[in-house]
């Protein structure tokens, strides 16, 4: 069945002003199927902002699958652009870990669980030419799908971690305990925080999938998804590795006392997150996700679990 419409063409200048013209156009629905099965796999690029591991470049694998009544995320990332709170927020460690250097790393799996499906109408809109300057498009009559789902996921890794100049309390290896605190305002205590993660929570997922023939500017396709969720979030196995503080003599040596800090350390259990992801639908596409929350973690400064991560996905993608 064929429609016409009004065809709104929008047109962007580099000052900020548009205008718009309107034409008619001619067009057939080919088909209208918001629910879909899909899979995609892939290479990932993560931002994570927070004040005690700013990581500028995380790089990872990342597998998508999508149906109906389910779900499904599965990734592992390692950070190798970390630690750039030691020059600015937290000051540079001169107490570190025992253990060689590493790259936080982490693991994570988590689906849902479709609960309800509503099906209805809406405006949609298609872009039918041009980019970033101008664009054409028409807002037409199409299909969405609102499914509301149970959340549950799990995730585990090791991540460097600055205290900053916080006081923590410290074993060493006589057993004797001690207050360790930075010995300038400039420097920090830093070690590797490990723990597992349980998340809990619920989500709202949208999507539409339709494709239309114009008689002006051919075949046109949308193929759109987007998930909103908060999700609450319970930390177990937390530990933090032992340290070693320099030793003050008078030989010139370096010399260092070991401290176990995780014995004796509080330990936030629980955090919280609220989410933000968009898919491309394409056989190559990109997609991304925004998360802002608070994390399980040691409990040595109020704000220093709080993080921002942003996640882009570069997939090869197939419906089924």
């Amino acid at each position: 069945m064929k429609k016409y419409l009004s065809l709104a063409i929008l047109l962007l200048s580099l000052n900020g002003f548009s205008q718009s013209s309107e034409d008619t156009v001619r067009y057939e629905m080919l088909s209208d199927k918001p629910i879909y099965s899909w899979w995609g796999a892939g290479l990932s690029y993560d931002i994570s902002v927070n004040p005690y591991n700013f990581t500028l470049a995380a790089f990872g694998v990342d597998a998508t699958f999508m149906s109906e009544k389910f779900r499904a995320n599965i990734y592992s990332r390692l950070h190798l652009a970390e630690a750039l709170t030691d020059f600015s927020m937290n000051g540079h460690p001169s107490v570190e870990s025992v253990y060689e250097a590493e790259k936080s790393r982490d693991f994570a799996i988590d689906g849902s669980y479709f609960i309800t499906e509503n099906t209805k109408t809406e405006r949609q809109e298609v872009r039918l030419k041009g980019g970033n300057r101008s664009k054409t498009v028409m807002i037409i009559p199409a299909k969405v799908s609102y499914r509301y789902g149970a959340d549950l996921g799990f995730s585990s890794g090791v991540s460097y971690y600055n205290f900053g100049d916080a006081t923590l309390d410290g074993i060493d290896e006589d057993g004797a305990q001690a207050s360790l605190q930075s010995a300038t305002e400039n420097d920090a205590i830093s070690s590797y925080f490990s723990q597992h993660v349980l998340r809990i929570g619920a989500s709202r997922t949208k999507t539409a999938r339709f494709k239309v023939d114009t008689d002006l500017f051919g075949k046109k396709s949308v193929q759109d998804y987007t998930r909103l969720y908060v999700h609450g979030l319970v930390g177990f196995g937390q530990k933090l590795d032992d340290v070693l503080v320099p030793f003050p003599n008078t030989v010139g040596l370096d010399l260092f006392t070991r401290y176990d800090i995780s014995t004796n350390a509080n330990f936030f259990p629980v955090g919280a997150a609220i989410g933000y992801e968009y898919y491309v639908m394409k056989k190559m596409g990109v997609s991304w996700i925004a998360e802002l929350g608070v994390k399980p973690g040691p409990k040595y400064s109020t704000g220093n679990n709080a993080y921002l991560d942003i996640k882009l996905r570069f997939h090869l993608g197939q419906f089924l």
